[in-house]
């Protein structure tokens, strides 16, 4: 037996939920990420909140996303890892498609129009601006969701030996 042989390590294998809730995880943080880069300016330039206000709201959604998965995990845990996926996938997709057509909504109304210049005609200080905040609470559930099941998966398809490298895989993702 060469030295090599006696160093070579053992290959590690996760299984396919392993490698989905991973990938889920990358592609959740993806979209979190390119929404809070932006949010502010949004909520400021789109929908007309004061800077202040802005980042109130941005604080709130992005503290309401780091504390909400205590009480959705333990959900999760009752309804299970494809079902809690189910809720999480339709929460996100109502939430950011909320995002994209609210504005809509709003020039459609006639309270504001949006060009080269945003021009709002009547949209300040009016409280149908509100209503973006259970649009972010959406997505707030949803990505709570993402976060306690991914973590719990984790946990769950790894073993004793093979553990700390699958929650390595998990936070370099």
């Amino acid at each position: 037996m060469t030295n090599q042989e006696s160093i070579k390590k053992p290959k590690v294998k996760f299984s396919k939920a392993f490698w989905i809730a991973n990938s889920v995880e990358l592609l959740e943080r993806a979209a979190y990420y390119g929404v809070f880069i932006v949010i502010t300016l949004y909520l400021s330039r789109i929908l007309a909140f004061s800077d202040v206000e802005a980042a109130i709201i941005a604080g709130l959604f992005s503290g309401g996303l780091y504390l909400l998965p205590t009480f959705s995990g333990a959900y999760a845990d009752k309804i299970g890892f494809k079902n809690a996926l189910l809720v999480a996938f339709a929460l996100l997709t109502i939430g950011y498609a909320g995002l994209a057509i609210f504005p809509s909504i709003l020039e459609a109304k006639g309270l504001v129009e949006y060009g080269r210049e945003v021009n709002y005609t009547g949209l300040r200080g009016m409280a149908i601006r509100y209503n973006i905040v259970p649009i972010m609470l959406v997505i707030m559930v949803g990505g709570s969701f993402i976060k306690s099941v991914i973590t719990g998966t984790v946990a769950k398809e790894t073993t004793e030996a093979n553990r700390a490298r699958g929650f390595s895989v998990f936070y370099m993702m």
